[in-house]
């Protein structure tokens, strides 16, 4: 996305995209690791088919800031680092 967009928007959009990969997954797999710690008050499994979902927008906000580091912020700081 890059190319065609300024920096933070591209990595908006590819924090958004990724968010909707692995959200289901991810949540689906954080509930089956809840109903084996506590069977007693098991809860019902995420859809994997549903691709967004409570906590999604705190997905994206992590995705963006794990990738703003690298994308964003380190041609700067290399620079003056040399």
């Amino acid at each position: 996305f890059n190319s065609q967009l300024p920096t933070p928007v591209a990595l908006l959009a590819t924090a958004s995209l990724e968010t909707l990969i692995t959200y289901s997954s991810q949540s689906r797999s954080a509930q089956m690791a809840y109903n084996v710690q506590s069977p007693k008050a098991a809860v019902p499994l995420f859809s994997i088919f549903k691709l967004w979902g409570p906590g999604a927008c705190f997905v994206v906000l992590r995705n963006f800031c794990g990738m703003s580091g690298i994308r964003w912020f380190s041609p700067p700081l290399q620079q003056v680092m040399k």
